[in-house]
C-alpha cells in the first residue's frame, strides 16, 4: 500500500471520517509493503549481539585507562562482521598497541581498514592516527592528520586542532618544511608548512613579520587559519615582543670556583661572547654570582639576585646545585637551570631545564637510524652508568619507534676483550662452530669464510672517540663492515685530525650544529671564541655554545612555552619546550668521511599508505576551498 501524507489526507475527508482514515492509514504505515521489511523491523528491536556487546566494554575499559583488561576481551572477538564492527574492532586495537606504547603497530592495524571506514566513523579514525603519529614522534604526519580531520570537526574544536597543527610542523626542521611543500596551486597543507616558515624566519623582525604575514593572507584566502589563528598568532608575538626590553636585568649562577671552576667559566664566556656579539639588543645588565663548591650558597644567591633586580636568572650548574634550588623555596622568577631534574621531581613553577642531556642524543639517533630504513639493532655500549642511560633512552625510543634491539653487549676500559665483545655481539661463534663441525664431517679442513649474523640491519655504538676508533676497525675484520654504524655525539672530539679520525670512517653520529661544518649562525662566533680562549676552547666547546644559547633563548621562553613559536635555531641546536618546561635540542646527523665528518641530508618522515576520505570533507571548508585541496597523504594536492 502507498503511503499518503497525513497532512493531504486531514485537509481532504470531512472530519467525520477523519480519525477512521487516520486509523486506517496507520495500520497501512505499520505493514511490511515488502517481504523482508518485517526482518529490518526485527532486527532494529533486536539488542546489541554479544560481540558488539564485549566490544562496547573494551571501548569503555580503553577510554578509562584500562589497556590489558581491554586485550584480554578484543583477542576473543571475531575478526569479520559489518563495515562499522570491523572499524570499531580495528580502533580498539589500535588504542590497544597505542597503551602499549608500539604506535607503529597501531597505525599498521589503522592502515588495514583505510579504506573502507563508513563516513561516520572517520573522525574517530583520525584521531587515533594522530595520537599514534605523536606518539611515535612523526610531527609531520600528525600535522597531516589534523589538516584532513579538521574539516569534520565542530567550530569548538577547530581552534585547537589549529593549534597543535602549528605546533607540530614547528617541530620539524626547515628543510623539510620546505620540501613538503607543493608546487602551485597552493593547498592547505602548504599554507600550514609556509606559515611556519615565514614567522620562523622573521619573529625577530616584529615589522618584517607583519609585512610577510599580510603577503600570506594574500597567498591564501580562506586558508582555515584566517582570520582567527592569524589574529591570535600576531597578538602572541606582540606581547612577546614586548617583553624583550633591552634594560632586562639577567643574573647568572654559575661556580667559578672549585672543582667545576672551569666548565662554569666557559658558559660565562660563552654568555659574554653572545652578549657583546648583539649590541644593539643586548640587555643593560648581565650580572655573575659565583655559586662556588658547595650547595649551602645556592639559595642564598637566588634572592639575593632577586633583590638586586635580576628579571631572569640563569644557573646554577650541577644537577645537586638545580635540585636545591627547585627545592629551597617559591621561585618568584624565571629560573633557566643548565641542568634537568631527576625524572621522578616535578619542576616548580618559573624553573625551565637547559642541558647538553645524552639521553636526548641516543633518542635522536634512534630517529635517525628508523628514518634511514633500519628496523634491527644491535648495541655496543660501555659499561658505566652513562651506557647504561643512553642505552635505556635508544631502546625506549627505538621500540617506540617500531624497532627491534636484538642484542646488546657491553665493554670495559680493557681494551684487550673488544675483539671478544665484538665477535660475540656478532655471533661469529656459531660460524666457526658449523666448520669445525663440517671439517669433522668431511675429515678435512674447508675454505672457510666466518659468517656474522644476517638478522641485523645496524649497530648503535656509545663511547668515546678512542673507543670508536678502535671497535669500528674491529667490526669491520670481523666480516661486518656492511653493517651500518651510529652513535651519539660523544665520539666526535673536534680536536681530532683527519689522520685520527679516518677509523671513524662510515660512521653516522647526531650533533649540534656548533660542533659541524656547517653553516650556521654562530660559525663566526665559534672562530672568535677559539681565537680568545684557545685552550678552554678546545676543551669545553660544547659548553661555550650552552652559554651562547642558553642566553640567545631566555627572552624567548614564554614563546616557546605557548606555542607561539614552537622552535628556537640555536647554535646546539634548533630548540623546543616539553610540558614540563625542559628545552631539548633537535641535533644535525653527519657522517665521517676520509676522517671528517659531512652533514647527511634532512630526511622527511616516511608518508604513510594513502587513506580514503568522505566526499563531503571540504564542505566544512570556506567556500573557495576547492582551490586548496586537502593534502593526500603522499604530500601531495587531492
Amino acid at each position: 500500500m502507498t503511503r499518503i501524507p497525513n497532512r493531504f489526507i486531514a485537509r481532504r475527508l470531512p472530519s467525520a471520517f477523519a480519525l477512521a482514515a487516520l486509523v486506517l492509514l496507520n495500520a497501512c504505515n505499520t505493514a511490511p509493503s515488502r517481504p523482508d521489511m518485517a526482518a529490518e523491523t526485527s532486527a532494529a528491536k533486536t539488542p546489541p549481539s554479544r560481540e558488539d556487546a564485549q566490544l562496547s566494554t573494551a571501548e569503555t575499559a580503553l577510554r578509562s585507562g584500562q589497556t590489558e583488561p581491554a586485550a584480554r576481551i578484543l583477542e576473543k572477538l571475531p575478526p569479520s562482521g559489518s563495515p562499522t564492527y570491523q572499524t570499531r574492532l580495528a580502533l580498539a586495537q589500535a588504542r590497544v598497541f597505542l597503551g602499549r606504547r608500539q604506535p607503529q603497530a597501531a597505525l599498521q592495524r589503522l592502515a588495514s581498514i583505510s579504506e573502507s571506514v563508513p563516513p561516520e566513523q572517520m573522525l574517530a579514525f583520525n584521531r587515533t592516527r594522530v595520537d599514534a603519529y605523536t606518539a611515535a614522534g612523526n610531527h609531520l604526519e600528525s600535522a597531516r592528520e589534523r589538516v584532513w580531520m579538521d574539516g569534520l570537526l565542530d567550530a569548538s574544536a577547530q581552534p585547537g586542532n589549529r593549534q597543535a597543527i602549528w605546533e607540530s610542523l614547528s617541530k620539524l626542521p626547515d628543510a623539510v618544511l620546505a620540501n613538503m611543500r607543493t608546487a602551485a596551486p597552493p593547498d592547505v597543507f602548504s599554507g600550514w608548512l609556509e606559515l611556519v616558515e615565514t614567522t620562523r624566519a622573521l619573529r625577530d623582525n616584529p615589522q618584517q613579520l607583519d609585512i610577510a604575514l599580510a603577503i600570506w593572507r594574500e597567498r591564501y584566502p580562506g586558508h582555515p587559519a584566517i582570520p582567527a589563528f592569524i589574529d591570535a598568532l600576531q597578538g602572541r608575538t606582540q606581547e612577546i615582543t614586548q617583553t624583550l626590553q633591552p634594560e632586562a636585568h639577567i643574573a647568572v649562577l654559575l661556580p667559578l670556583s672549585g672543582a667545576l671552576a672551569e666548565a662554569g667559566q666557559a658558559l660565562r664566556d660563552g654568555m659574554l661572547a653572545a652578549h657583546f656579539q648583539t649590541p644593539g639588543s643586548r640587555p643593560q645588565r648581565l650580572r655573575f654570582y659565583d655559586t662556588g663548591p658547595g650547595l649551602d650558597r645556592i639559595w642564598n644567591l637566588y634572592q639575593r639576585a632577586v633583590s638586586e633586580g635580576a628579571q631572569q636568572i640563569v644557573g646554577p650548574l650541577s644537577k645537586e646545585a638545580v635540585a636545591t634550588l627547585a627545592g629551597a623555596g617559591t621561585l618568584t622568577v624565571p629560573v633557566l637551570a643548565l641542568n634537568n631534574l631527576p625524572d621522578n621531581k616535578p619542576a616548580p613553577a618559573q624553573l625551565y631545564q637547559f642541558s647538553l642531556s645524552p639521553e636526548d642524543e641516543a633518542e635522536q639517533v634512534a630517529d635517525r637510524a628508523w628514518e634511514d630504513g633500519q628496523r634491527r639493532a644491535l648495541a655496543l655500549i660501555p659499561e658505566n652508568a652513562l651506557g647504561r642511560r643512553v642505552l635505556q633512552a635508544f631502546t625506549q625510543q627505538w621500540q617506540t619507534l617500531g624497532g627491534t634491539l636484538l642484542d646488546v653487549r657491553t665493554y670495559d676500559d680493557d681494551q684487550s676483550t673488544y675483539s671478544e665483545r665484538v665477535v660475540d655481539l656478532l655471533k661469529l661463534d656459531a660460524s666457526t662452530q658449523r666448520q669445525q663441525a663440517l671439517t669433522r664431517l668431511l675429515g678435512q679442513k674447508p675454505e672457510f669464510v666466518p659468517r656474522v649474523r644476517q638478522d641485523a640491519d645496524f649497530v648503535f655504538l656509545a663511547g668515546t672517540p678512542e673507543q670508536a676508533r678502535s671497535l669500528l676497525p674491529l667490526l669491520r675484520f670481523h666480516h661486518a663492515a656492511q653493517l651500518p654504524v651510529y652513535a651519539t655525539s660523544q665520539v666526535y672530539d673536534s680536536t681530532g685530525t683527519a689522520a685520527q679520525n679516518r677509523d671513524l670512517d662510515g660512521l653516522r653520529f647526531c650533533d649540534m650544529p656548533w660542533m659541524l661544518p656547517t653553516a650556521h649562525p654562530g660559525a663566526a662566533l665559534r672562530g672568535e671564541i677559539n681565537r680568545l680562549w684557545p685552550a678552554r676552547a678546545q676543551r669545553y666547546t660544547r659548553l661555550y655554545a650552552l652559554g651562547i644559547d642558553a642566553l640567545h633563548v631566555l627572552p624567548n621562553l614564554q614563546g616557546l612555552q605557548t606555542g607561539s613559536f614552537s622552535r628556537h635555531p640555536g647554535v646546539t641546536g634548533d630548540l623546543y619546550l616539553d610540558k614540563e618546561r625542559r628545552v631539548h635540542r633537535e641535533l644535525q646527523c653527519a657522517q665521517f668521511v676520509d676522517g671528517q665528518p659531512g652533514a647527511l641530508p634532512d630526511t622527511a618522515p616516511q608518508s604513510p599508505p594513502t587513506h580514503s576520505q568522505p566526499q563531503d570533507v571540504t564542505d566544512e571548508y570556506p567556500a573557495n576551498a576547492a582551490k586548496y585541496p586537502l593534502p593526500s597523504a603522499a604530500g601531495g594536492a587531492r
